[in-house]
């Protein structure tokens, strides 16, 4: 499920215009990422813990121009979605070019063949484009055998901001299941892996590539983001709320040790340490401690 900040306190921190013609969406290039989750070698034979960040989206199912919205509801010309079914499991995703909700996701609650419902309500403009996508999951990226990818006595650790708790998914070689529900993992949502295995593992996540902007909800609190786009964001360009109160951090999993970014009101930059990364890696993931009240940080595609 995304952790969602209201929509409208979404398009207060943006000041670009409403009201667009009618655009055409285009289908996005696919690709592959690889993850590299560190064996307890990486930690002197200590538990090791990667931070990951998928990258990747899965691949549309629908898209269209919303014709009107009544409260959370999603209206279409014509019937577009006929014998197409959505829920819980997929989220819509606003990709019109210039939108104040360009990137902002929200879950499905359901659908008919000229509507789609909404877990909240999103305030889109006549002709404004979206496109549905299902939820990546744990199983999806880790396997459904995870002997496959993992070792079993490694947990995989989803953050939720909203609610400031984290969710632990273990997998059972006795079930041939993963523990801790339905395993959902929001596209702006990093995941921490705690490993207990020597060896390091590589998985390689498949799906689409981000071409519009991402809007990623940040929380009062801690924050564990992952880099939505199959490239490095550069530190110089990440458009973070600039503000003296926040800081974030980048974990690198192969030295197990954290750098800090400060932003520096008399430089007007993010302060980068001596030998610390200079970009959000591929793959990977920011923590992010905010003091004030919750805000979309949106980010442009990197390339």
């Amino acid at each position: 499920m995304l952790r969602q900040i209201p929509i409208l306190t979404l398009a207060a921190t943006l000041a670009v215009s409403s009201v667009f013609a009618a655009q055409e969406v285009t289908t996005p290039p696919v690709g592959f990422i690889t993850l590299t989750v560190k064996g307890t070698t990486a930690n002197a034979g200590n538990d090791a813990l990667s931070v990951l960040g998928l990258g990747m989206v899965n691949p549309v199912e629908f898209q269209g121009q919303v014709s009107s919205v009544t409260g959370s509801t999603l209206n279409f010309t014509g019937t577009p979605l006929t014998g197409l079914t959505y829920g819980p499991a997929y989220y819509v995703e606003v990709v019109q070019t210039g939108s104040s909700l360009e990137g902002a996701a929200v879950d499905i609650v359901s659908n008919t063949a000229s509507t789609i419902v909404l877990a909240q309500p999103l305030t889109l403009a006549a002709n404004e484009s979206i496109v549905v996508r299902k939820h990546q999951t744990v199983t999806d990226v880790f396997g459904a055998d995870t002997t496959l990818k993992l070792g079993t006595t490694d947990a995989v650790v989803v953050f939720d901001a909203s609610t400031q708790s984290s969710t632990f998914y273990n997998y059972s070689t006795r079930s041939k299941t993963w523990s801790g529900g339905s395993g959902v993992i929001g596209p702006d949502e990093g995941v921490l892996v705690i490993s207990k295995t020597a060896a390091d593992a590589s998985i390689k996540l498949v799906g689409s590539v981000r071409t519009n902007r991402a809007s990623l909800s940040v929380f009062q609190g801690l924050n564990v983001i992952g880099n939505p786009f199959p490239a490095e964001i550069p530190i110089a360009s990440i458009n973070l709320e600039k503000t003296t109160a926040d800081n974030f951090g980048i974990f690198d999993s192969a030295t197990q040790s954290m750098s800090f970014y400060n932003y520096s009101s008399r430089s007007g930059v993010w302060t980068v340490p001596v030998g610390a990364p200079t970009a959000v890696p591929v793959g990977g993931a920011i923590f992010l401690t905010r003091a004030n009240a919750a805000y979309a940080w949106t980010q442009v595609a990197p390339f």
